[in-house]
């Protein structure tokens, strides 16, 4: 469905950003994820009414933890520059702990968590639960059955009152 059609029907949707870290340089990795957040930000055109950005951390590119951490830095920090909204982070607790090293620097930066921990009662949530804040969305499913969508979808909740509260404000 389009952005139109998700609006009509009152779902919550926005930009989101499959990280592909790479950079064999302290100054090539950063050019590296300024690359990438420049060009999310001119393909996404993040709006006003739509969830906050995600960067989801999947993958090293063979980083080092430390460079990894520098990537994700430079990322969220110039797509804060372009848009004055901070991204939300999307990975796993596993992913976070082994690649990150439990990084919590992000949490106290102010990226929220989509935390992605499947077929669990409650999700496991890194960095001192997130700098004490918790997570903001958990997929909870890679799984899940709507009516209307034939196979599989993501399931996941938000903790939260209301997902307006989510979505970036004027």
């Amino acid at each position: 469905p389009s952005a139109a059609a998700g609006a009509e029907h009152t779902l919550a949707f926005g930009p989101f950003h499959l990280a592909r870290p790479a950079g064999s340089t302290p100054q090539g990795v950063i050019s590296n994820a300024v690359a990438q957040a420049d060009y999310f930000v001119s393909v996404a055109e993040p709006q006003t009414g739509e969830l906050a950005p995600v960067l989801d951390l999947e993958r090293t590119g063979g980083l080092s933890p430390v460079s990894l951490r520098a990537w994700t830095a430079a990322w969220l920090n110039e797509v804060y520059l372009q848009i004055g909204i901070r991204p939300t982070i999307y990975s796993s607790p596993t992913f976070w702990r082994r690649s990150m090293r439990d990084a919590s620097t992000f949490a106290a930066g102010g990226s929220q968590l989509w935390i992605a921990h499947w077929r669990v009662g409650a999700p496991r949530v890194p960095a001192a639960n997130w700098g004490a804040s918790g997570w903001t969305f958990w997929q909870w499913t890679n799984c899940s059955h709507v009516p209307g969508i034939k196979g599989c979808v993501d399931g996941d909740r938000y903790r939260g009152a209301r997902a307006s509260s989510a979505v970036m404000a004027p």
